[in-house]
């Protein structure tokens, strides 16, 4: 199938060979391994996959139905899904854009709900006990272009619970301080300046405003929190800084 497989020990994730990141090839059968997974990253093909560890999850189906209905259809099809033995998922693609793992949505704990497996990584997968192919087939894993990519990593984003507690701005003293906090408080005022400047509103949600910039008719490209009350930018295709908190203000200033 053109993977490169981690020969594992039996009820684990330990790789029983030392170099496993490496081509194994037919060498696979000189270890005895009880369970198997795959590398991610170059050595498979440019595998990539996205790992939902719902079980950090206060509601871990919600969290699925939500991601996956925030995902348009088309790209969801190419996905080959894999369900875990922990109760989480593995959406497996192949890409030209080589990274390595990377968080990107974490619990109000700081614990990991979502994050890629890429250069570098591997993941426990079927036949191991407990793993299931249930979309897709591993011999017939898509690839997605940058921008189907790009959707995957920004819808992903959205569900980060820790991202609000990055907005505040401190002086010198660690004293929170806000110089127009009547301006920066009401959400309209920021969503209304994108819209006025070529922004639209692709959906919206209880917590979030989706956005997609000037230039593009579809597609994600930035989210309004609503509960903390700024503007979150995933794609670097605009004069706003990515993965850094933009209150009302500051985007009037950009």
């Amino acid at each position: 199938y053109g993977l490169n497989p981690v020969p594992l020990k039996k009820g684990g994730k330990i790789p029983i060979r030392p170099d496993w990141g490496s081509p194994i090839n037919k060498e696979v059968d000189d270890y005895d391994f009880g369970e198997i997974g795959i590398c991610t990253g170059a050595v498979s093909g440019g595998l990539e996959g996205i790992d939902f560890d719902l079980k950090y999850s206060d509601d871990p189906k919600k969290l699925w139905d939500e991601w996956r209905n925030r995902v348009p259809l088309d790209i969801l099809k190419k996905l080959t899904v894999c369900s875990t033995v922990s109760g989480g998922y593995h959406a497996l693609y192949r890409t030209s854009i080589m990274e390595g793992n990377k968080k990107l949505a974490k619990n109000k704990s700081g614990e990991v709900l979502i994050e890629t497996r890429g250069e570098g990584g591997y993941l426990k997968c079927y036949p191991s006990k407990g793993y299931e192919v249930i979309y897709g087939s591993l011999d017939d894993i898509k690839t997605l272009s940058d921008t189907e990519r790009a959707i995957l990593m920004s819808t992903s984003l959205l569900f980060d619970e820790t991202i609000s507690k990055t907005k505040k701005f401190y002086s010198d003293k660690k004293e929170y301080k806000d110089p127009f906090p009547e301006y920066n408080n009401d959400p309209d005022i920021g969503i209304d300046l994108l819209v006025d400047h070529g922004w639209s509103i692709e959906r919206e949600s209880e917590n979030w405003v989706e956005l997609t910039r000037p230039g593009k008719s579809e597609g994600v490209s930035a989210g309004y929190n609503l509960e903390g009350n700024f503007l979150y930018v995933f794609t670097t295709s605009t004069d706003f800084e990515t993965e850094k908190p933009y209150s009302n203000s500051a985007i009037y200033c950009v």
